[in-house]
């Protein structure tokens, strides 16, 4: 099966990479997955790998990412959390 293609837009990415290091400090182990499966979908893993390596389902990767993809991602959930995603678009087209 062919791997997702995600570019994120440059203020995506540093809000996730943000979001990442605040759930890390926090202890916080779900957000931080999350973060770390989008933002290694973008750099060119696939979910399969990401999976084993984040002890999560295939299928959680994937839906992480079209999430992200379709802007779905629950910012106020998010929000709480200390994870601020810029307003617009979250990828930019190839």
């Amino acid at each position: 099966m062919p791997g997702i293609r995600l570019t994120l837009a440059t203020r995506t990415r540093k809000a996730l990479e943000s979001g990442l290091r605040q759930a890390e400090y926090r202890g916080d182990l779900r957000t931080a997955k999350r973060m770390m499966a989008i933002l290694a979908v973008a750099d060119g893993y696939v979910s399969a790998e990401l999976a084993t390596l984040l002890h999560v389902a295939e299928e959680s990767i994937r839906l992480w990412t079209k999430a992200v993809v379709f802007g779905q991602l629950p910012q106020p959930a998010l929000e709480e959390h200390g994870v601020f995603l810029p307003k617009g678009p979250l990828c930019v087209r190839s």
